[in-house]
Parts: structure tokens; C-alpha cells; sequence
């Protein structure tokens, strides 16, 4: 007589290497500060999902980032909802955070086939494309995503650290200092070192004339092809006055576009 009993769910571990993105739009700023929030939701709806941070990526001028940062969710197998939500987001230090793509992974099948072979499940590394309801048809940038589906018993024997932290390894994630600090990488701070290195260059030059002279054409230069007061102050209203963004509508099910209005305080 066949067994038409449920399964006995088994825990597993899934652990997600956020590697980095790339072509997520800028919209109406000429930077975006960008990080990645992962989701998971629970059987249980009445709990809010599992949600998982990278650091915050400053002022990127192309829509580029990069992270080396992994997330780890705890869950059973089978589940009721085996999918994996990512989420980019523009990081707003004056008004909320903008809400920029989404995409939801189906994993039902990679789950069912780990917890049958009772063994490691390796997705592979590649990059997944991001959406807006808001915006049809349009990519919303790519996120470099690596991810494994591992036992509890293996991953309790091989244990990673989350974002950065040991034990880093399996993979090993390089530390990443490239756009952390918000001032140093905020463009007015790289055009005023620019600026410095110029007049710094003109002081070595021989004869205090040339030296003052250079210095002026420097200033000059600066002024012309950075315009940094305008710019600064264009950015100071832009700021003040930024209008509402379009964010995501509700979805009614666990793999459609879900963002809230607003990121929660």
C-alpha cells in the first residue's frame, strides 16, 4: 500500500554569496548608494519573513557595486514557500530608502533534489536579472549571485560566517573597501582631491610666478570642468526638494513583487 503520509521535513541551510551588481539605475541622481536585502518566508505567514543585509556600497557613478557578502538562512525542507527573494535598494541618508528591483528564485526543485541525495547542492554562480512592477520590460540592473543548498549535519560540520565574518570561507570573501566611507566617496570629496593634486603640482614647479600662475589655471580648471559650487548647491536642493518615489504595489502571492511602500524605520 503506498505511503501517502507527509514527509518528514529535514532543517538545511541556505547560504547566498552576494557578490556584486551592475547597470542599477541611477534615476534622477547622479550617484546611487546600493545594497542587497535577501528575503525568506516562513510556513508560518503570520511571522514576517527572514530578511538579510549587505553593507552599503557609497555613491556608485555606474550603477556598480561590490559586496563579497554572504547570507545564510536556516530552513525546512519541504517548506511552503521554497523561494529566495533579492531586493536592491538606494540607501537615503536624508529621506527613506528607495526601492529600485526585485526578483524571486523558485528553489523547490534544488531543495527536493538536496534533501533526496541528503548532500551538498551547489546552484552555481551567475548573474540574476532585476525587475520593477513599475517599469515593464525594463532590467533594473543584475546582481551577482552564488548560492548552495547544504544539509544542517554538513553545514554544522563546515560552518561559514555571515557577510564577511569567519569562518570566511567555502568561499573565502575578500574584504571590500572600495566606496565604504560616505564622504571620501561622495564625487565633490574625488573632485577636491583632484583639485589639491593640481595645485600640489603647481607648487613644485620652478619660480614662485609659474607656481602662482599654475595654481590660478588650476583653480580655473576646476571651476570649468567641475563647476563644484553649482554642483554642490544644485545637490543640496535636489535634496531638499526630491519628490516622491514610485515604489512597489503589493503582490498576492510569495513570488510576485512584494516591496513595501517605504523601508520600515
Amino acid at each position: 500500500m503506498e505511503n501517502l503520509s507527509t514527509p518528514e521535513p529535514e532543517m538545511f541551510q541556505l547560504r547566498v554569496v552576494i557578490w556584486r551588481t551592475r547597470n542599477v539605475p541611477l534615476g534622477e541622481e547622479s550617484t546611487v548608494s546600493i545594497f542587497v536585502r535577501g528575503l525568506h518566508s516562513l510556513d508560518d505567514e503570520s511571522i514576517p519573513p527572514i530578511t538579510q543585509e549587505t553593507d552599503t556600497h557609497w555613491h556608485s557613478t555606474d550603477g556598480s557595486a561590490t559586496f563579497n557578502w554572504r547570507f545564510i538562512f536556516d530552513l525546512k525542507v519541504p517548506c511552503q514557500f521554497p523561494t529566495l527573494t533579492l531586493q536592491v535598494w538606494n540607501y537615503n541618508l536624508i529621506q527613506t530608502n528607495d526601492a529600485v528591483s526585485e526578483c524571486s528564485i523558485d528553489l523547490a526543485g534544488d531543495l527536493m533534489k538536496g534533501k533526496k541525495k541528503r548532500q551538498r547542492v551547489n546552484l552555481g554562480r551567475s548573474w540574476i536579472r532585476m525587475t520593477h512592477p513599475s517599469f515593464p520590460g525594463e532590467e533594473r540592473g543584475e546582481v551577482d549571485v552564488e548560492i548552495s543548498i547544504v544539509p544542517m549535519a554538513v553545514a554544522a560540520n563546515a560552518p561559514v560566517g555571515k557577510g564577511r565574518e569567519e569562518p570566511n570561507r567555502d568561499p573565502a570573501l575578500p574584504e571590500v573597501t572600495e566606496n565604504r566611507n560616505y564622504l571620501a566617496s561622495m564625487p565633490v570629496t574625488k573632485q577636491l582631491q583632484d583639485f589639491s593634486a593640481d595645485v600640489s603640482h603647481s607648487v613644485t614647479q620652478p619660480g614662485r610666478q609659474a607656481g602662482r600662475q599654475a595654481g590660478r589655471q588650476a583653480g580655473r580648471k576646476f571651476r570649468d570642468q567641475h563647476g563644484f559650487v553649482n554642483m554642490f548647491s544644485r545637490n543640496c536642493r535636489a535634496e531638499r526638494d526630491v519628490s516622491e518615489r514610485r515604489c512597489y504595489s503589493s503582490g498576492t502571492s510569495v513570488q510576485s513583487f512584494h516591496l513595501p511602500d517605504r523601508m520600515p524605520p
